[in-house]
C-alpha cells in the first residue's frame, strides 16, 4: 500500500474515533470522554496533519535541515502543551489524563493498524497456500 493511502486510512480511522468517542460521551454525559478523550484525539489528529503537511510540503522542496524539522516537532508539541494546559487549568488532573490518553490514540491508531496488516500477511502467508 502507499504512503498516501496509508495516511488518508489512518486519517479517516482517526475522524471516525473522534465520531465516536464524542457520541459516548455525549450518551453517558462524560466530561472525561467527551472533552478529554474526543478533544484530544481531535487535537492528535490536528498534530498528524501538520506532520504530514509539513513533511509533503519538505520532499517537494527538497528541504533536509535539522532545523526544519525541530520546528516542526516544537509545533506539534506547543499545540500538545496548549491543550494540555487547557484540560488541568480548567478541568483539573482527572482531565489532563484523559487528555493525554486522548493524544495517544493516533498513535495507538497507527500500531493497530500496522499490527493488523502483519497478521494479515503473516495469516495469508501461513494458512492460504
Amino acid at each position: 500500500m502507499k504512503l498516501m493511502e496509508q495516511i488518508k486510512k489512518i486519517i479517516k480511522k482517526q475522524i471516525i474515533l473522534v465520531i465516536l468517542l464524542g457520541i459516548i460521551g455525549l450518551i453517558f454525559r462524560n466530561k472525561y470522554i467527551l472533552l478529554g478523550l474526543s478533544l484530544g484525539s481531535l487535537v492528535s489528529l490536528g498534530g498528524f496533519l501538520i506532520l504530514c503537511y509539513e513533511g509533503k510540503v519538505d520532499l517537494h522542496y527538497g528541504n533536509k535541515s535539522i532545523i526544519s524539522g525541530v520546528r516542526r516537532y516544537l509545533k506539534r508539541m506547543l499545540l500538545y502543551g496548549i491543550y494540555l494546559f487547557i484540560m488541568i487549568k480548567y478541568f483539573g488532573q482527572e482531565m489532563l489524563f484523559a487528555g493525554v490518553i486522548g493524544i495517544m490514540t493516533i498513535k495507538a491508531n497507527i500500531l493497530f493498524d500496522v499490527a493488523l496488516e502483519w497478521i494479515t500477511k503473516f495469516y495469508n502467508s501461513k494458512f492460504r497456500k
